[in-house]
């Protein structure tokens, strides 16, 4: 009689053990593809839809970039492009300036995702009427109110505190201290002809924790090319009561100047 031949009890632990060390080697790998490649699928939806939107508005001068990420009426793609990740795309457009950025795939220590995510949390309001700013925020807000907006929006998307400026760019410009990126809508023309004018997102020292100084700007993010400005000298400007034109013109009169 033969015996059984098979594994030992050594064998099967080294066999196990083996298959550990492999898994702990290619499972991450085959992770940081998969992600690279969703990242890679995303950024090319969001170039897909600004040629799109440049395109259509030639022919739709007053056309808005939500209308082009939500492909209404499916008259701008055959197959709405669509997060792998699971993201969703948000963005605005002032004129030929576009910017649209992933839910899911930004960047938290980007100035510029920070800015723009910052930007379109209030500009989401503008043009709305009272009733349907009280119906988006479950009546927590009542009408277009900085004090109120910032409030709701600070503990609803925030958790209670203004995000930080990137330390790596402050650092970079030479800037020192810790300052924290907010936004401001010029409440009292918010309802004019372009909305998006009136909203403005800066930073100061403040995360939202004290009511001192609020409308203090050391740093002004301009929604028309994508770059943070700061003043020489370290020269502020006061946001309040002041739509984005209004502190743009201000910031060129007294000579700031974009970050590198």
């Amino acid at each position: 009689m033969k015996k059984k031949s098979g594994f030992t009890l050594i064998e099967l632990i080294i066999v196990i053990a083996i298959l550990a060390i492999l898994a702990a080697i290619l499972i991450p790998n085959a992770i940081g593809y998969i992600s690279a490649s969703q990242k890679a699928v995303c950024d090319n939806n969001i170039q897909q839809i600004i040629r799109a939107y440049k395109t259509q508005r030639a022919f739709k001068e007053d056309l808005k970039i939500e209308e082009v990420i939500a492909n209404e009426g499916d008259k701008y793609f055959t197959s709405t492009p669509t997060c792998p990740s699971g993201g969703s795309y948000v963005g605005y457009s002032l004129g030929d300036n576009i910017f649209i950025m992933c839910t899911y795939h930004k960047d938290p220590n980007s100035s510029l995702d920070i800015a723009v995510e910052s930007y379109l949390n209030m500009y989401q309001f503008t043009g709305m009427t009272s009733a349907e700013i009280a119906a988006a925020t479950g009546n927590a807000v009542k009408y277009l109110n900085n004090d109120s907006l910032r409030t709701y929006l600070m503990g609803s998307a925030y958790d209670g505190k203004w995000p930080a400026f990137p330390s790596s760019v402050l650092d970079r410009n030479g800037i020192s201290g810790d300052y924290y990126i907010q936004p401001y809508v010029d409440a009292s023309s918010a309802g004019g002809k372009n909305p998006s004018k009136n909203v403005t997102v800066y930073a100061n020292t403040n995360d939202g924790s004290s009511t001192s100084d609020l409308w203090r700007a050391d740093l002004i993010f301009n929604p028309e090319n994508g770059k943070w400005y700061h003043g020489n000298n370290g020269s502020i400007i006061r946001v309040m009561n002041k739509s984005w034109n209004e502190i743009k013109q201000e910031m060129d009169a007294n000579g700031w100047q974009p970050l590198l």
